[in-house]
């Protein structure tokens, strides 16, 4: 075989292989978290930071997060309640998260985004991206 044909098929074969790698993790981050977009997705393979809330005792945890542009917010039920994410300031809601269940937003614009629990109203909390 002569030396550009096996350059060749090794080349072939390294993208191939890149492909599938990158096709198994978009896998098993959509397994792992399934309502995430496709954006969301893409950006956990580039290491975007993700910040965590946890809802639990009537209340969220932390109440008020502060982040950069282009990170990721999880929202996980860890109470024995029922709890959803509504957005006050963008039209944007979660579906009603029972325990064990997450939510996940990507920011990726500047500002002060308030949201509230539809199943206990006097559940607040902010969400500042910077």
């Amino acid at each position: 075989m002569k030396p550009r044909t096996w350059i060749f098929l090794v080349s072939l074969f390294l993208i191939i292989l890149a492909v599938v790698l990158v096709f198994l993790l978009l896998k098993i981050i959509h397994k792992e978290n399934p309502n995430l977009s496709n954006t969301e997705r893409n950006s956990l393979l580039l290491n975007t930071k993700i910040s965590y809330v946890d809802i639990r005792d009537y209340g969220f945890f932390p109440s008020n997060l502060t982040i950069e542009k282009g990170e990721l917010v999880v929202w996980k039920n860890l109470g024995s309640g029922n709890y959803t994410i509504n957005f006050n300031n963008i039209n944007e809601s979660s579906d009603l998260l029972k325990y064990g269940e997450n939510y996940t937003k990507f920011f990726a614009l500047d500002g002060i985004y308030d949201y509230s629990c539809s199943v206990n109203p006097s559940l607040n909390g902010r969400i500042i991206v910077k």
